[in-house]
């Protein structure tokens, strides 16, 4: 009788969450998902273990999401492999929102020496998504809208750019997203 023995070996992993999430309208993810802890020790074969570079939980979904989650998720088995832990636990932080649309100045950039320029219609409206507790925060300040003026030659209408925005809010879109220019000779 012959018996072949391997030594087991050791390797910390990160634990990724494997599901889905589907929120009640005017809800939505408040913050990036907790795993508790976010990685563990895997124990197998050193052949075996060199394959692996996370850990997967089981696959969850979540429907009519409005509140926060918190609770235990098992983790997904692999053959050959064994966990320091056998769950752990997913935090979700929820929160509901609403669009409000800012009005915003057109600044032109890269405008020619010797020029000036307008823009057709002078202002943008931008249409953003934002959490009700940041809803009354939320003003033109926190944006910049410019127009780049390179490469006039070649076109009839100019792209829309936002420079800057608050990390809080979600900008859905821009409108006009092109606007019309009069190059001006000073």
């Amino acid at each position: 009788l012959f018996v072949h023995f391997q030594q087991k070996q050791s390797k910390k992993v990160a634990v990724v969450f494997s599901g889905n999430l589907h929120f009640n309208s005017q809800y939505r993810l408040k913050d990036k998902i907790q795993l508790f802890p976010d990685s563990v020790f895997i124990f197998g074969t050193k052949e075996t273990l060199s394959e692996i570079n996370f850990i997967e939980t089981d696959s969850v979904v979540f429907d009519e999401v409005e509140k926060a989650i918190k609770q235990d998720i098992d983790l997904s088995e692999t053959d050959g492999i064994s966990f320091s832990e056998k769950k752990v636990q997913i935090s979700i932080e929820v929160e509901k929102f609403t669009e409000k649309i800012i009005t915003l100045i057109l600044s032109p950039i890269n405008v020619p020496k010797g020029y000036k320029i307008k823009f057709y219609p002078p202002k943008v409206e931008v249409v953003t998504t934002v959490a009700f507790a940041d809803y009354d925060k939320l003003g033109p300040s926190f944006f910049v809208a410019e127009v780049d003026v390179n490469n006039l030659e070649e076109k009839n209408k100019l792209e829309v750019l936002l420079r800057k925005q608050p990390p809080f809010a979600n900008v859905v879109k821009i409108k006009p997203s092109r606007v019309e220019f009069l190059l001006i000779k000073r």
